[in-house]
């Protein structure tokens, strides 16, 4: 086979075709690889995956205290103008 040339940050160097390089299996096919496998070890995608994780807990405990706060003022609102109105029934 017939090398092939690296990408533009490998100048001058030569590396041989990728099926050349590339591990075979016991069949003498090429072995498969699984790309997928690299990124999650990557610490770009381990970063990002904790970033994400960090950002949906914190969105998780802030929409369950906004919904708590939210429910207290409503029912406060709701129990003070029912009192007021008993108030004003009573007077009459």
């Amino acid at each position: 086979m017939t090398p092939t040339r690296a990408n533009a940050t490998d100048t001058g160097r030569r590396i041989q075709s990728s099926s050349a390089a590339s591990p075979r299996n016991g069949a003498g096919e090429p072995a498969r690889s699984f790309p997928g496998r690299r990124l999650r070890r990557s610490v770009r995608v381990r970063t990002a995956v904790v970033a994400v994780a960090v950002v949906g807990v914190a969105l998780g405990i802030g929409a369950v205290v906004l919904v708590r706060v939210l429910s207290a003022s409503l029912t406060g609102g709701v129990d003070a103008s029912a009192r007021l109105r008993a108030e004003a029934v009573a007077n009459l």
